[in-house]
């Protein structure tokens, strides 16, 4: 039953129209990442794994850094942190 209603969901054109116009835009138009990783490939000679434990090693500081804002300094004023 909620399958039937998320893909409801997703066949109105107020929602399809903009999902297909995302899915296009990413699929057709290479994006900036593709670009530094065919240059950090070929150009610096690193390792595709290595470029890959970078990439998770960030998400994990962003997700650190968010859990810390969340937890510790959304009270504070913006000015203050940045001080």
């Amino acid at each position: 039953m909620a399958t039937y209603s998320l893909c409801s969901v997703f066949r109105q054109p107020i929602i399809l129209r903009p999902m297909a116009w995302f899915f296009l835009a990413h699929v057709s138009i290479p994006n900036l990442s593709t670009v530094m990783f065919y240059y950090q490939t070929e150009f610096l000679n690193l390792e595709a794994s290595f470029l890959g434990t970078v990439r998770v090693v960030g998400w994990l500081g962003l997700m650190f850094g968010t859990f810390a804002y969340n937890h510790y300094l959304k009270k504070m004023r913006l000015r203050t942190i940045l001080m």
